[in-house]
């Protein structure tokens, strides 16, 4: 199988965080890695995936640092696991950032640069 990512993806020790208000419902999910033309995250949501995400922003608690508004489209999105609740489960997205300013993309550099030297 051909290897279609272009960037190296990194993944951290630590819990670095991610959150849409582009979407209806808002949403809050987990890192699981990350390059500057994509990311893949877990979150919970009901079992039906929002459709309507076009827009991200990370969180790093440790660093007190976050990038917002980052133009994000979904590649894919996928049930992890069920949940005592019915109606949710946890979900695993991955995606490419789409339309990035030069700005964006130093900024995306700088916080993946200190996340991985953490």
């Amino acid at each position: 199988m051909r290897e279609r990512r272009t960037q190296e993806r990194h993944t951290f020790d630590d819990d670095f965080y991610l959150y849409s208000s582009s979407i209806s419902t808002g949403l809050f999910g987990k890192i699981i890695d990350i390059s500057l033309t994509g990311i893949s995250f877990s979150y919970i949501m009901d079992f039906e995936a929002p459709d309507d995400m076009n827009e991200l922003g990370i969180l790093a608690l440790e660093f007190a640092s976050a990038l917002d508004s980052l133009p994000f489209k979904t590649v894919s999105d996928e049930i992890l696991q069920g949940l005592p609740r019915d109606d949710q489960a946890v979900r695993r997205r991955s995606g490419v950032f789409t339309d990035l300013t030069v700005e964006q993309v130093g900024e995306l550099e700088r916080f993946i640069g200190a996340l991985s030297q953490g």
